[in-house]
């Protein structure tokens, strides 16, 4: 009885192994099926369902599709997903393996897509990467262990700080933020022995979180039609307040736009029965604004400071020290300017173009002498100051001010050539690209071609995959009609990238 009972066992076990081998060929046929016929949804949707097979081999096809550059970025997100799907103890442990490898494009991946993973093995991995001699690595790391929320990590981040104590570039200060995160820390603290003597003294043991308060009922009740509630909305290039007030008489919820907001500001809002929560997050994410569920309703405010981008006392006379791009303070120390220097940067009083040169000379005369830079004109042709980065000595910064003083503003806007020479830069962590117009080229005739702006942006998304280059974007929010399509271009370039947008004023 007891063979017999062991023969059915082992028949099973192979029977069921065999099933799961089938069900990951089937997956990964749906995949390149779905590949070959552009359907992306569905292409990452098989990449997911491959993933919730728990196996080895599933986990070696979706590592293989993540390297692939040439992925669309949607299917390349989808993979990212499916690799945070595992849970598997043994298959975790054998992606922290692979993970081992000197492969850039794996590495990033894999830190994006297992922060959350409740694996030891994963986590020892990170770790790892706060050392790791590609600046995009210790990047993703940092911002994995900081979501990750494990105070372990404190210790690797503090000889993170210690190493970079000298240039203070995008890991000193990524690390800064996440050491206050996973520590709660409540002292200025910068100075890695500082951090050191502090974390020790309270036996590497955090400050306890402050509790989020209490939800009333009334305002559970409010996110609860917010979540349920469904509208339908076709209004184009209507006043803030006109969209504002037909989402509240077809949602029956009070929705209020505080003063500091322009109620005036022409916005879009397209969709087809969709939440209310979700009309609300596509209309704010156009602008400056966010929303907040309170007693009496929902209320359009402006948007809220990010934890990098929070004033923080400890960091406050580090960033008085820093140089800054129309207020946008430049922690970077391996950055290439990109500049606009078409013939529409001639218009304004002062013309832009001689206010661009003005600020652009100002910041070159304060970058530290850690700093390595470049930089690129641009209008139909694009023009690169120099073939290799400069470090920021004296002859450096006086050499880069002569090429600012020869722009002139003439010619079309071929944004997609500046962004194609920049990203041909080697190591560099940061792109900071000011323009005052939409990506054009004359063969599009009298008007902008969209699908040109959204091929730039897939461009860059996919060419940004495995280096995390920060774009900060600037624009002239308060122009013509066509250029809230650049804006609406630059915010997107920014928001996708880690970067920030500024309006320039």
């Amino acid at each position: 009885m007891k063979r017999a009972m062991m023969v059915v066992m082992v028949f099973f076990a192979i029977f069921s192994s065999l099933a799961i081998a089938d069900d990951v060929t089937r997956y990964w046929n749906e995949y390149n099926s779905a590949l070959r016929q552009k359907d992306y949804p569905a292409a990452a949707e098989a990449l997911r369902k491959m993933a919730k097979t728990e196996t080895t081999t599933a986990a070696d096809k979706i590592l293989s599709v993540v390297k692939d550059e040439k992925l669309p970025q949607e299917v390349y997100e989808g993979a990212i997903e499916a690799l945070g799907l595992f849970t598997s103890k043994d298959v975790l442990a054998y992606l922290a393996k692979k993970g081992s490898s000197s492969d850039t494009k794996l590495k990033v991946s894999l830190a994006k897509s297992l922060a959350k993973s409740p694996s030891e093995e994963v986590f020892q991995l990170l770790v790892s990467y706060l050392s790791d001699k590609e600046s995009a690595v210790v990047r993703e790391a940092i911002e994995a262990l900081r979501v990750r929320g494990d105070p372990r990590a404190v210790d690797g981040l503090i000889e993170l700080v210690a190493r970079e104590e000298k240039t203070k570039g995008l890991e000193w200060e990524a690390a800064q933020y996440a050491l206050r995160e996973l520590t709660c820390c409540d002292k200025e603290l910068v100075d890695a022995i500082d951090w050191r003597n502090w974390w020790n003294y309270r036996e590497k043991k955090p400050l306890e979180k402050k509790k989020p308060p209490v939800k009333s009922e009334s305002v559970t009740a409010i996110e609860k039609k917010l979540r349920e509630t469904t509208v339908s909305v076709a209004m184009k290039e209507k006043p803030l307040k006109e969209i504002v007030d037909f989402l509240k008489n077809a949602s029956g919820i009070n929705i209020v736009i505080e003063k500091e907001i322009d109620s005036e500001k022409r916005m879009t809002l397209e969709i087809a029965n969709a939440p209310v929560e979700e009309a609300l997050r596509l209309l704010v994410e156009q602008a400056d604004m966010d929303f907040e569920v309170r007693e009496d309703g929902v209320y359009i405010v402006k948007t809220k400071a990010s934890l990098a981008q929070q004033s923080d006392k400890a960091l406050e006379k580090f960033r008085t020290e820093l140089p800054s791009f129309f207020g946008k303070e430049i922690v970077s120390k391996r950055l290439v300017f990109v500049l606009d220097v078409s013939g529409s940067m001639i218009e304004g009083n002062p013309p832009r173009i001689e206010r661009v040169q003005k600020e652009l000379k100002n910041v070159i005369e304060r970058l530290s002498g850690e700093a390595m830079f470049n930089i690129i004109a641009f209008n139909s042709r694009v023009i690169v100051w120099n073939q290799k980065m400069q470090k920021a000595t004296k002859e450096a910064k006086e050499a880069a001010k002569k090429f600012v003083d020869s722009f002139k503003a003439e010619a079309q806007t071929h944004t997609d050539e500046a962004l194609k020479a920049a990203f041909s830069v080697p190591d560099i962590d940061s792109i900071y690209l000011l323009s005052d117009g939409a990506p054009y080229r004359s063969e599009h005739g009298l008007t902008l071609s969209i699908s040109f702006i959204e091929g730039i942006i897939e461009w860059v998304a996919k060419n940004n995959r495995f280096r995390r280059i920060r774009i900060h974007t600037f624009g002239f929010e308060e122009m013509s009609k066509e250029a809230e399509i650049c804006v609406n271009f630059l915010k997107r370039l920014a928001k996708d990238s880690g970067g920030t947008f500024t309006n320039i004023k």
